[in-house]
């Protein structure tokens, strides 16, 4: 179990720490100028659940990574920790603000889903979370391997029927760099690329469904 565990370890140390972000909303929360509120679910990677020595206990990982996620990010609960294929994470629920973004009415959360003019959907993370991530990947040599999705539900507001979609893999498989989509059924889950996630991280916010009438700004220009 010890070689096991080293191994493990030594995995995270070459590959990143996997660290997943799902949440699902719907269009008519995006569309609506009075903030909601939802929960997403932050997966964590450790190297164990448990100790090696008792499973009953937890990993000395496990619970490290119980102190500092809410460090990081304001108002995470720790959920319970699971293996799946040979990966152990850490859950957590945090929450996440979803609304039109206005100027005058700052979004509550580190974390918001927004809408604004011809932005449909985007992601957007405060400045000071992203310098707590910053701060927090120095004790994590190889950084942290963000995969984000984001499970769109089609409300009973008016939406529109054709939509373009900026920097994801469609239903978490088909990468659509940019590319138009009839949305027409009722969910479609959208993963962000390594740039979306980048841009993300980088910028503070990233789009990643709009109005073809989204693009009519870059026209003409070099």
């Amino acid at each position: 179990m010890k070689k096991y565990l080293t191994i493990a370890a030594v995995s995270l140390l070459l590959s990143g720490c996997k660290v997943g972000v799902e949440a699902d909303v719907n269009t008519d929360e995006l569309q609506s100028t009075e903030q909601k509120e939802v929960s997403a679910d932050l997966n964590f990677e450790v190297g164990s659940c448990s100790s090696s020595e008792d499973s009953r206990v937890e990993s000395d990982g496990l619970l490290k990574i119980k102190s500092k996620i809410p460090t990081i990010f304001k108002n995470a609960e720790y959920v319970d920790c699971y293996t799946k294929n040979f990966d152990s994470f850490a859950h957590f629920k945090i929450p996440v603000s979803v609304g039109v973004m206005q100027k005058d009415k700052p979004f509550k959360n580190d974390v918001y889903l927004y809408s604004y003019g011809s932005i449909m959907a985007g992601i957007g993370a405060k400045k000071e979370l992203i310098s707590r991530i910053r701060q927090a990947e120095r004790d994590i040599p190889s950084g942290m391997d963000f995969g984000i999705t984001v499970n769109v539900n089609k409300g009973t507001k008016p939406f529109p029927k054709t939509i373009t979609l900026l920097g994801v893999f469609a239903d978490k498989d088909y990468p659509v760099p940019v590319g138009n989509l009839d949305f027409n059924m009722k969910k479609v889950a959208l993963t962000l690329s390594d740039v979306s996630v980048q841009s993300l991280l980088e910028d503070g916010a990233v789009p990643f469904m709009v109005k073809p009438e989204y693009f009519d700004v870059f026209k003409g220009k070099d």
